[in-house]
This record gives C-alpha cells, structure tokens and sequence, in this order.
C-alpha cells in the first residue's frame, strides 16, 4: 500500500511513503508510524493548500487466503453506528460527533459514494487527529 501527500502545484513534489505488509487478524497495521512533521507540512508550499490537504491512498491486493464460510461470516460481523452518513465503531462514535463539531461543513464537502472509502477515510481522519493531540513527548 502507499499513501502520498499531493502537493497542489506540483505532482513532483508530492510525498510519497510506501511499503508492502500481510493484512490478517493476527497482523492488524494502520499505516505509517510517522509519515511528516507537522512544521514540514505547512513549511512545504503547495501541501496545504486554502486549508485543505489532499491524501491518496492506493492498496494493491496480491492474494486473499482463504474464505468465510456463512456460519464464520455472520459470527465475525461487525457492528457499525451511522453518524453524518459515516459508518464507524461504537467506540469512535464520541470522537466522530466532536471532529463534526468542530467542523459542521465537513460531511458536506465529503462527496464518496464508496462506503468503505468513507469508512477508511474517517480511520484515517480520526488516526492523524488522535496522533496531533498528542504532545510531542510522547510521539517522540
């Protein structure tokens, strides 16, 4: 998989980390530990741009290994909470009505029809907010 960091003005600039990892239960992984400072990010013109920062996320599927039978698939569903159009874990359900009060216009400039690019887009989102409220101690 790869994330990129798009720079507005020009493509050649953008940053681009990349790697290749076996998804499975027993190895959940969320992506980089560290991907760019944040005094990098708004130093770097063209990264942050009227605000907004753009993220492309590719993942390359190489071989899915086995299948759920229907008695596994239904024991391993799960179970998701709708907030603002977005499906996310009872857990982050707190944390997702404060990233939507702190910033009511977001849903509305959110235009995926894609339910799972939602879902992994709010991970995402709620990943690097979790990771910039922390102090510098502990992500150092």
């Amino acid at each position: 998989f790869s994330l990129t960091l798009v720079n507005q003005y020009s493509r050649n600039l953008s940053k681009l980390r990349e790697t290749q990892h076996w998804f499975d239960q027993k190895a959940p992984n969320w992506g980089f530990q560290e991907m760019i400072t944040l005094t990098e990010l708004h130093a770097k013109a063209g990264l942050v741009v009227n605000g907004e920062l753009t993220i492309v996320a590719k993942i390359e599927v190489l071989e899915v290994v086995g299948k759920l039978d229907g008695s596994e698939e239904s024991s391993s569903v799960v179970e998701t909470v709708d907030v603002n159009g977005f499906h996310v874990l009872p857990s982050q359900v707190e944390s997702v009505k404060l990233l939507f009060e702190s910033h009511q216009d977001f849903a509305s400039k959110f235009r995926l029809n894609n339910p799972y690019m939602k879902t992994a887009y709010m991970n995402v989102l709620l990943s690097l907010t979790q990771t910039l409220c922390r102090s510098p101690q502990e992500l150092s």
